[in-house]
């Protein structure tokens, strides 16, 4: 009960899961806007993959799983929401 008393009244985002809206780029970034309105640039280099392709290859995206994984046509991986926001697994149990 204190835990959760102490949780309703911390700042920040809290309890609110992250959810791609939008994907965008930049010269060098990756841009997700996200459905509770953060935007969050992240650049190329940490995605060798999706660097490679071209910028109209780029465009041709989808958005599934309720905005938690973005896959990009013209490349082999599916990223994770969690791959942009840099939380690893072993903090999602």
């Amino acid at each position: 009960m204190r835990n959760e008393a102490l949780i309703n009244r911390m700042e920040g985002i809290v309890g609110i899961e992250p959810r791609i809206k939008k994907v965008s780029f930049d010269a060098s970034h990756i841009i997700l806007t996200l459905e509770d309105g953060r935007i969050i640039y992240t650049p190329l280099k940490y995605f060798p993959s999706l660097k490679k392709v071209s910028v109209e290859q780029r465009e041709k995206y989808q958005i599934f799983d309720d905005g938690k994984v973005l896959d990009i046509f013209a490349c082999n991986e599916m990223y994770h929401i969690r791959d942009f926001l840099g939380i690893p697994e072993k903090y999602l149990r």
